[in-house]
């Protein structure tokens, strides 16, 4: 049940979400359309300010209940880790919502609650080359991890978190891709094909994509 699919084909913005949904992410900052993507074209940030804004649409809040099923996947070509941490993509806050980085060559996923949910790969990522990046999560703070996968081979892990207390609503925060909203956190390199789906997807699909 895709929330969201960024297929980043288009030469200007905005990328078009080719679900039903409709939530188109307007750019700011200068991301170059039509650089050469895993699949036709894709998006490409430059380090400094670069962002996508999907809005915060009754779509992708809270993804499915505060704390459902909710699956990631994208390809990223990484030039480097990114300005301090390089946003994939961002839809947090204090007290709930979730974000898919780099963690210099490692990726992490995390969900915001009183205790954070969190997985880093353990694994670094060779830069300047593409990869397949998706997560999982079954919900339920302090049952299940995040499971990440890494060209169609889920990681070992770094760090593994299972969270803890209450997760609350992400509705009042904007998706963005590629950075946030304060600009200091840009990704570095070039993003194609982002998926956020309710549910987790099997192992299997996920290898299948890659």
């Amino acid at each position: 049940n895709f929330k969201g699919v960024w297929h980043m084909a288009e030469s200007a913005s905005p990328a078009l979400d080719s679900t039903s949904n409709a939530n188109s992410a307007a750019q700011t900052g200068g991301v170059t359309f039509g650089a050469t993507g895993q699949i036709g074209s894709a998006t490409s940030y430059d380090n400094v300010d670069d962002y996508l804004n999907a809005g915060s649409a009754a779509s992708l809040d809270n993804v499915v209940g505060l704390d459902g099923p909710r699956s990631f996947s994208v390809w990223i070509k990484p030039l480097s880790g990114g300005e301090v941490v390089g946003i994939i993509v961002y839809k947090i806050n204090g007290t709930g919502g979730w974000q898919l980085t780099m963690s210099g060559a490692k990726i992490r996923q995390q969900t915001s609650t009183p205790t954070v949910i969190e997985s880093v790969s353990n694994a670094d990522m060779t830069f300047s080359a593409w990869h397949h990046v998706a997560s999982t999560w079954a919900g339920t703070v302090g049952t299940n991890p995040y499971l990440l996968y890494v060209d169609g081979v889920e990681t070992a892990y770094s760090v593994q978190t299972l969270g803890a207390g209450p997760m609350g609503s992400d509705a009042d925060q904007n998706v963005y891709i590629g950075n946030r909203a304060d600009q200091n956190r840009t990704f570095d390199g070039t993003i194609d094909e982002l998926r956020i789906s309710s549910g987790v997807r099997h192992a299997m699909d996920i290898k299948t994509d890659y």
